[in-house]
């Protein structure tokens, strides 16, 4: 097992370590995005119960997200 010298300072640094072009944002909406197909068949294949029970999901998250922020100032 090595031994660490004493004089190296460890550098620590916010996240993302990886620089890239692309935006949180950005890959969000890719993520959006490749759900879509997903959610079509779900709907396909279990009728419009599954677009409510999503409805609800989205609502939800937005709710508790408002309820966060209202919190946390």
């Amino acid at each position: 097992m090595a031994v660490a010298k004493k004089d190296q300072a460890l550098i620590v640094t916010v996240s993302p370590h990886i620089r890239n072009d692309e935006t949180v944002s950005r890959i969000m909406w890719t993520v959006s995005l490749s759900l879509l197909p997903a959610f079509v068949s779900g709907v396909y294949f279990f009728g419009p119960r599954a677009l409510y029970v999503t409805a609800l999901c989205i609502i939800g998250s937005f709710f508790s997200e408002w309820l966060v922020e209202k919190m946390t100032g």
